[in-house]
């Protein structure tokens, strides 16, 4: 399930079903993509268009990601509608937390501990999917039944649909929530991230290859995948 060829940048398939799932409204969301400082970035709000500009990009040590919240129309306006431009060299506004209108999401973020720059083992990938399965449990038992289950190719994304305001309350909000599974879930194999409640937060654009570090057979590049939605894990 999790291993990609090396030489796999994208899955276009699962690219269209991440922003169906995300972008159900067909709002606007940026992609970057990243490789050491250098920041590509794009607005979108139809996926073919986003498909055929990364077809044009050199994602080779890249790491591509996805603005999970609903952002303001005027983002529409902006230089790299429908096209990726270099923001670190031409200094051109990427999404800032003003951009955002609502959050929709509480994201919670399961990445194995493990060194800095490098990729996940089996090993680690197995402490992260037993978190995954805790805090389902525990969140169904809070009535938060509606989710996205997602492989960030290094670990596991869980991400709960809200409709929430961006102001302060809501923010605190989601930073509770996750501070408080962090004190409940995390131990010294896998974190709960409590570093995801500011609005402009991006998430790993599912559908494209993680690479963190060498791909080595121990530490592979995985291909990151939708897995399944709470409708699935109910039925």
């Amino acid at each position: 399930m999790f291993s990609a060829k090396e030489d796999c940048m994208i899955d276009e398939k699962m690219i269209r079903r991440a922003v169906e799932l995300l972008k159900p409204d067909e709002g606007i969301f940026e992609v970057r993509i990243i490789k050491g400082f250098e920041i590509m970035s794009g607005y979108f709000c139809d996926p073919s268009k986003l498909i055929e500009n990364l077809r044009k990009q050199d994602l080779k040590q890249t790491n591509v990601y996805i603005t999970l919240h609903e952002l303001h129309e005027g983002c529409f306006a902006r230089l790299q509608w429908n096209q990726f431009m270099n923001a670190s060299r031409l200094k051109i506004p990427t999404t800032s937390d003003n951009d955002v209108t609502r959050y929709k999401f509480i994201p919670i973020d399961l990445d194995p501990v493990r060194p800095a720059g490098i990729s996940s083992s089996e090993e680690e990938l197995k402490y992260a999917d037993e978190l995954r399965l805790e805090i389902i449990d525990y969140m169904d038992d809070q009535d938060f039944t509606d989710y996205i289950c997602g492989f960030s190719g290094n670990g596991y994304h869980l991400l709960y649909r809200v409709d929430l305001p961006n102001n302060a309350s809501s923010e605190k909000l989601i930073k509770g929530y996750l501070n408080r599974l962090d004190d409940v879930f995390s131990n010294d194999h896998c974190h709960v991230d409590i570093t995801n409640y500011n609005p402009s937060r991006i998430f790993k654009l599912y559908g494209t290859l993680a690479q963190k570090g060498r791909h080595t057979e121990n530490r592979p590049h995985r291909m990151s995948e939708i897995l399944f939605t709470s409708e699935k894990y109910r039925g």
